[in-house]
């Protein structure tokens, strides 16, 4: 299993009684050329022991990753997240992968908001004038729990109804169109028609569907995701933080 490099830094939490190590890695195509297909293989490895096996999606994760974390317990590797920095006003958050033994215990929010201080940090430092400025997350999604997690940055699709502004159309046709560049990118709903088609192991059952706490988001997801006719679809979800929100992820972690 892949071991530290030279080229990572480390950084230590504690969840309950687990003491976990975190390596982060920047932009690990250009720094680790030499590891690529050795931690490629670890984190296919724990993706197909989190959810089902990605395929050759797994490689675009390394290749495309501004950040790579690596989550370890006691030397193991348990889970990752890899995310992309675009410009100096979207994270892309490409792949969060947890072993399941660990998913209770909100290493997911952990992992994706470390990424968010990171991104911050490197573009805007604390200069906070900048902070006013309009900063955007997006990722792709079939799970009405991760929609209900992010309800709170203002996400479209709304299931309040909110029309996406023309910069937020644009950053899910951009996501659609470099995930899913063969399949039909439903605008309006901002679904993805089909994206999970090429591995069926992906497409959820019905009795395995994550649904939230919120009847309106889950609701929300089975109209415009049609999970009951199995085709394969997924979210783009774009949010945008407010300036509170990204001051307290400045200080967060």
């Amino acid at each position: 299993m892949y071991q530290h490099s030279d080229k990572s830094r480390k950084k230590y939490i504690k969840i309950g009684d687990k003491k976990l190590e975190i390596e982060i890695i920047f932009n690990p195509a250009q720094a680790l050329p030499h590891l690529r297909d050795k931690i490629i293989s670890d984190i296919r490895q724990i993706t197909k022991l989190a959810w089902a096996d990605f395929g050759y999606v797994v490689s675009q994760w390394f290749d495309w990753a501004s950040i790579l974390l690596i989550v370890r317990y006691r030397g193991k590797i348990v889970g990752f997240s890899a995310n992309e920095f675009v410009g100096e006003n979207l994270v892309v958050f490409l792949s969060t992968m947890i072993l399941p033994n660990f998913q209770n215990m909100g290493l997911s929010k952990i992992l994706q908001g470390f990424t968010v201080k990171q991104f911050l940090l490197r573009n805007f430092n604390f200069k906070f004038w900048k902070y006013f400025k309009k900063t955007y997350f997006a990722f792709r999604t079939p799970k009405p729990s991760l929609v209900a997690a992010v309800l709170r940055y203002n996400i479209v699709p709304s299931i309040n109804g909110r029309e996406p502004t023309h910069e937020e159309l644009e950053i899910a046709k951009k996501i659609a169109n470099k995930f899913s560049p063969h399949c039909i990118f439903d605008e309006e709903h901002f679904v993805i028609r089909g994206a999970l088609k090429y591995n069926p192991d992906l497409i959820f059952n019905l009795d395995e569907i994550p649904y939230s706490n919120n009847k309106m988001v889950d609701e929300f997801c089975k109209r415009y995701l049609k999970y009951e006719k199995k085709e394969g679809n997924l979210f783009v979800i774009v949010g945008h933080p407010n300036f509170l929100q990204k001051i307290l992820a400045l200080f967060a972690n």
